[in-house]
């Protein structure tokens, strides 16, 4: 049985994070980030405070999109920009014909996560789908990756693969999500891979 995350592992979340920062900063400053620049700093492991705080934005501007992102992040009408990797059916359609898969992600809204599912049309592909608290993914996640006995666990950020050590899972990173390749190896991410396709040799 394999787990893998969702965000970032099969759905491309760029434009849905981009978009939100910037509505929220438009709101707050009148002023909208370069995409490109704000997923270029995310893949390096910067998050929204980090970014922010680098472009000497106010503290008090921060503090406010602390609190508004979580808010509107998993609104569903943000949720809608979210799209499955060209890759992804594919590989599923091949690893649920060799092994069992479940899903492992972290989201506050559980209700929408599934909708999501449900549209993007991903839901028969797992056996089970498992939501942890963002605050507490990686803790969460080791002990669902090691109680259910987990072979593998496939995800693209240093959350994945700290549940996976936590866990003594067998981790595969995959660089086309929210980390680059070179922040995947800065934090010794031994098997890393452009996306999930790669992951059907270990199958």
């Amino acid at each position: 049985m394999i787990m893998l995350d969702f965000d970032g592992t099969l759905v491309d979340c760029r434009q849905r994070q981009a978009t939100v920062l910037n509505h929220i900063l438009k709101k707050l400053e009148d002023k909208e980030l370069d995409e490109n620049y704000m997923w270029q700093m995310k893949r390096a492991g910067n998050t929204n405070i980090q970014i922010l705080k680098k472009l000497k934005y106010p503290e008090k501007t921060i503090k406010s999109l602390r609190r508004l992102w979580q808010i509107e992040i998993e609104a569903e009408n943000w949720l809608n920009l979210d799209q499955c990797f060209p890759w992804s059916y594919e590989f599923l359609e091949f690893a649920s014909q060799k092994t069992t898969i479940s899903l492992l992600t972290a989201r506050q809204n559980e209700v929408a996560l599934f909708r999501q599912l449900e549209k993007l049309q991903l839901t028969k592909y797992f056996k089970d789908i498992f939501v942890v608290r963002p605050e507490t993914a990686a803790k969460s996640k080791s002990e669902i990756l090691r109680s259910n006995g987990a072979e593998l666990m496939c995800g693209d950020t240093e959350t994945d693969a700290k549940a996976s050590m936590l866990s003594e899972t067998d981790f595969y990173a995959v660089s086309c999500g929210q980390r680059s390749h070179k922040f995947l190896s800065s934090i010794k991410c031994n098997n890393i891979y452009p996306n999930i396709l790669s992951l059907k040799k270990h199958l």
